[in-house]
């Protein structure tokens, strides 16, 4: 019984380990992907300027 138990704690600990990592790596992808997501916006706004000023001329 005493060793199921400790077998049992040990596993527990690594489950809870294994659950923060990935969530600090969920966090880091969702930050990356707003990032991402502001710079695309910002390059396609650049893009379409571009192209009204050549329309212009």
């Amino acid at each position: 019984r005493c060793e199921k138990a400790e077998e049992t704690a040990t596993k527990r600990a690594a489950s809870d380990e294994a659950k923060k990592a990935n969530k600090k790596v969920k966090s880091s992808l969702e930050k990356t992907t707003l990032g991402d997501i502001t710079e695309l916006a910002a390059l396609k706004e650049e893009m379409e300027e571009r192209e009204k000023n050549a329309q212009k001329k």
